[in-house]
């Protein structure tokens, strides 16, 4: 799942969503399509769990849901971290 997790939080467009939006509107935009391109991608290392994903609409939307959480506070602390990290540079110049 880190591997999936971090091919996901790669995604640049999502960084910008994520900055841009509340969750549940992160969630509305390009996120399930990158999700599921992931989990296309990484077929044959998550071969088993992109069949239950795939597989299971019910499966689909909690497993979205969690990678949703994983994504978007792994996004917003990166966010946090690097705005704290300008603020702190601005106070010592």
């Amino acid at each position: 799942m880190t591997s999936l997790r971090d091919k996901v939080a790669g995604n640049e467009t999502l960084a910008q969503q994520a900055a841009q939006n509340t969750k549940q509107q992160f969630g509305m935009g390009d996120f399930n399509t990158v999700l599921m391109d992931a989990v296309i991608d990484g077929l044959d290392n998550y071969q088993a769990m992109a069949e239950q994903v795939m597989g299971s609409e019910k499966v689909k939307q909690e497993f979205s849901k969690i990678i949703l959480d994983v994504v978007y506070d792994g996004f917003k602390a990166k966010t946090e971290s690097a705005s704290t990290g300008s603020a702190a540079q601005s106070t010592t110049s």
